[in-house]
This record gives C-alpha cells, structure tokens and sequence, in this order.
C-alpha cells in the first residue's frame, strides 16, 4: 500500500510542462520568448560527442605510434600549430555544419535535418575506426 502511495505521488510530482526546454532553447515558438530556438539539438549533440571522442581516439592512436590519415588533418598536425590546430580545425568544422543546418532547416527542414544526421553518421566511422585499431593493437 505504502508502494503504490508513493508510486503515484511520483507520477504526480513528475508531470511534464506544457512547454518543454531543450538544451535551455525554447521549443514552443508560441511561447513569445526571445530565446533562440535551434532546429535539431539531438542530431548536434551526437555530433559534438562523436567528433571530441574523435579528437581523444585520435590523440591517443598518435601517442600509441599512430598517424592520421585525414590529409587535411594531417597538414594541419605537421603544421607549426601542432595539435592544438587539430582542435581548432575540428572545432571549426562543427561550427561550419552546425550553422549550415541552422541555416537549411530554417531554408528547408527535410535537408537541414539530412545533413544533421549525415554528419552524426559520417564523424561516427573514424570514431569506430579508432576503436578498432585501439582494440586490435598489442
């Protein structure tokens, strides 16, 4: 009995709002709030997590007698800036596609919200590459 009191005082303590808050973002564009509403914050956080888990899996393949094989990156690494230009090359590119899908989604959603997963997906594979190589390493 004492189970199903405190059971259903949960349930009523945890009633979702009329309005929900994504990230701090306002969700209900009739909500007259000035907060800025982004179009696909799910698809930005996966991207954000799996190109930092690509920096670190990239930073420890380097110290385990690695090399990258990104040309790009690669330039970027032999450059003078080292590996902290690797960061900022990659912090550039999250920049540049988040705001491209802010920019298409508002344009037109269906493309924004391709291109937000196509870069969840494509910034996964040298995340599981890494792993890979991480876990066939001796």
């Amino acid at each position: 009995m004492r189970v199903l009191f405190t059971y259903r005082c949960l349930q009523a303590n945890v009633m979702m709002p009329t309005t929900h808050k994504h990230f701090g973002f306002d969700s209900n564009p009739r909500s007259g709030s000035t907060t800025a509403e982004v179009r696909f914050p799910y698809f930005y956080l996966a991207f954000i997590f799996a190109s930092a888990l690509d920096l670190i899996l990239t930073y420890t393949v380097l110290l385990l007698g690695g090399m990258e094989v990104n040309p790009i990156a690669n330039a970027v690494l032999q450059s003078p800036a080292d590996f902290h230009g690797l960061i900022a090359y990659k912090f550039a590119i999250v920049v540049v596609v988040v705001l491209v899908c802010e920019y298409l989604g508002r344009v037109a959603e269906p493309t924004g919200r391709r291109l937000a997963a196509g870069a969840v997906a494509i910034s996964s594979f040298p995340v599981v590459w890494s792993m890979l190589l991480l876990l066939n390493h001796h």
